[in-house]
């Protein structure tokens, strides 16, 4: 979507990307998965989301 131009992508880009999901905006969602900043996303997932990594062992217990 970001490759066309259209005063109605456009508006309507704005519109998703302003949507707050877990307190924080999809723009920022996406700017922060797009980044690959592993510790970072893990950090954000875990404080936003309370999805943390764990090791199989301990969950099969």
């Amino acid at each position: 979507m970001d490759r066309i131009v259209h005063p109605g992508i456009e508006k309507f880009k704005q519109r998703v990307y302003n949507i707050e999901v877990s307190s924080i905006t999809v723009g920022q969602w996406n700017r922060l998965l797009s980044s690959r900043r592993e510790d970072s996303i893990k950090k954000s997932l875990q404080d936003y989301l309370e999805i943390r990594e764990e090791s199989i062992d301990e969950l099969l217990d």
